[in-house]
């Protein structure tokens, strides 16, 4: 047995049952996600990995058993209806030449309609089905006649559920003798899992059964007949096909949960844990706190000599204020009825995705905000030159990196920035449009990788936010029927010395008394509904050096390049 994320994984996963493996699926599930929304350092992400890994296997492992399932399920239903297709005691079945004209007896002369006869040869037609019961009780649809190829069923209680596990005294692959049986097997399966996992868990299966009329296949011709024949105005062309066009059509309850709930801003800050509501940070000299005429100097040897002359005054500490930092919340909540939560789960899903990824924008919304207005942070601008969006970029950071430096005194180390991630495609463009003499066309277009590689090699790490500060200027959205907007002609950017912005972060509240972190409480179960809560306190904190916010105006992603020419004039000469 081995921990990962928190849970117990078993050495051998073939030693579980189909219920086991999908709670096990299920909690890896939630783990990863918890997990992967939190700080994540590398021992974390390697097991976030792992966790992943091991999940792929259980699904796999539970996909191989279903498919299993399904194919002894297939030959059972095959013998099944191969007895359905016999009738042992159909007279035409019978050679005439094998009657025994002495043997007046023989169980082969009997009415078959005969209420007195053999019970074993009643018994050799008793099919085990819901409909086969019903027959034997005395109600239900005659049985079906001799020459059926294959049964046709006309509701569900004819085809009969089958039990994908033992439950209720129906064991696994057997049909339950009717809707009453299914409907409490339902009930006991539910008491079992009630609030202990968010999985799916499958009670019965129902198989179709389709005649080859009703199968079409690879062959176009036959297919064509299927349908009525080649004629398509004909009647019975026309009946076939507004038959199967007028059918209701198969709802689809899959809905998509891909939108993001990554916070790459949180994520790039070492994070740490205040003790009370907030913190105080007494702000970190810098080089412009000490008077250029004290504390050092030079002395010569003409001072040496006058007696009257004296050193600079020494410096001194000056008493400031510390700057306090507060935490803040950051909650969702989302209020979902009872009977949809039961009957629509994948719209509770999908809405839960999209209220996180809303949630995680205004987190890093919020800390791009703070970086921005810290006491700490100069902003500046620059507008754009002449030339394209990359000349533009890597020229106003090389400066920015330039001056930071030399401001501080600093020496050859990095830098962090946060930019939006529109701005790899933005360079993408720009660079696609610049004057080659390669013909490859993966030569005009740099990768995320590279361009990241360019930007450390000039002094800076960069991380690429999903979203915007109030001030940055956003990408348009798309509207329908328009023209595809533009991308924008602002650059905004932050800089500052590796490691002096921090996270702070005091944990997740989340409020639940039943599985999910949903909340129950008596004005809601008069409405019989729930609402699932969750809230963090985060909040950023700056060590005290200083931080740039860079804003570039008038960028153009055309591709404009240096030109050869005879000579250059600067401005101002």
């Amino acid at each position: 047995m081995k921990t990962i994320l928190g849970i117990q994984i078993p050495e051998n996963l073939a030693d579980l049952d189909n219920d086991a493996l999908k709670a096990l699926a299920s909690s890896l599930r939630t783990a990863i996600e918890t997990a992967a929304n939190g700080d994540v350092d590398l021992d974390v992400l390697a097991e976030i990995k792992a966790a992943r890994d091991i999940r792929t296997e259980v699904r796999e492992a539970l996909t191989e058993r279903q498919a299993a399932d399904e194919a002894l399920e297939a030959e059972r239903q095959a013998v099944l209806a191969e007895l359905a297709d016999e009738d042992p005691e159909d007279p035409a079945d019978e050679d005439p030449a094998d009657e025994d004209p002495e043997n007046p007896d023989d169980p082969a002369d009997e009415d078959p309609a005969d209420p007195e006869g053999d019970e074993a040869t009643k018994a050799s037609t008793y099919k085990p089905t819901a409909k086969a019961i019903r027959q034997e009780n005395g109600d239900g649809d005659p049985a079906p006649t001799p020459d059926a190829e294959v049964e046709s069923y006309g509701s569900y209680a004819e085809a009969g559920f089958v039990s994908t596990s033992a439950s209720n005294g129906v064991d696994a692959g057997e049909r339950f003798a009717s809707m009453k049986q299914l409907g409490q097997a339902l009930t006991d399966r539910w008491d079992t899992i009630r609030g202990a996992s968010d999985g799916k868990v499958a009670v019965a299966k129902l198989n179709g059964r389709f005649t080859d009329a009703q199968t079409l296949d690879g062959d176009a011709a036959a297919n064509v007949e299927k349908l009525g024949g080649p004629d398509p105005l004909s009647p019975r062309a026309r009946k076939a096909v507004t038959a199967a066009m007028c059918a209701p059509a198969t709802p689809t309850y899959e809905l998509a949960t891909t939108s993001s709930t990554a916070r790459p801003v949180k994520n790039s800050l070492a994070v740490y844990r205040p003790a009370r509501g907030s913190v105080s940070v007494y702000p970190t000299p810098k080089l412009g706190d000490i008077d250029d005429e004290i504390g050092r100097g030079i002395w010569t040897k003409a001072d040496d000599a006058d007696a009257q002359a004296v050193k600079n005054a020494c410096a001194t500490i000056p008493c400031s204020n510390s700057v306090v930092y507060d935490l803040y919340g950051i909650y969702r909540c989302l209020t979902v009825t009872n009977m949809l939560s039961m009957t629509f789960p994948e719209l509770v899903e999908a809405y839960l995705n999209r209220l996180g990824a809303l949630t995680a924008r205004l987190g890093d919304s919020t800390l791009l905000d703070a970086m921005i207005g810290s006491v700490n942070t100069k902003q500046l601008t620059r507008s754009g030159n002449s030339f394209g969006a990359a000349i533009n970029l890597f020229e106003t950071i090389i400066d920015s990196v330039a001056i930071f430096r030399e401001e501080e005194r600093y020496g050859d180390q990095q830098f962090d920035a946060w930019m939006p991630r529109w701005i790899v495609p933005a360079l993408q463009h720009d660079v696609m449009n610049m004057r080659r003499t390669s013909g490859s066309l993966r030569d005009r277009l740099p990768s995320r990788s590279e361009i990241e590689a360019m930007l450390r090699d000039v002094g800076v790490d960069v991380t690429w936010t999903l979203d915007f500060a109030e001030n940055w200027e956003t990408v348009a959205p798309a509207e329908d029927g328009q023209a595809l907007p533009e991308l924008p002609t602002q650059i905004n950017f932050i800089m500052s010395p590796k490691g002096n912005f921090r996270a702070l972060d005091r944990g997740e509240l989340s409020i639940g008394v039943a599985n999910g972190n949903i909340y129950r409480d008596n004005a809601s179960n008069t409405k019989n509904q729930f609402t699932i809560f969750q809230e963090s306190f985060e909040g950023l904190m700056d060590l005290g050096a200083t931080n740039y916010e860079v804003e570039i105006s008038g960028v153009c992603l055309r591709g404009t390049q240096t030109a050869d020419v005879d000579a250059l004039e600067c401005a101002g000469s």
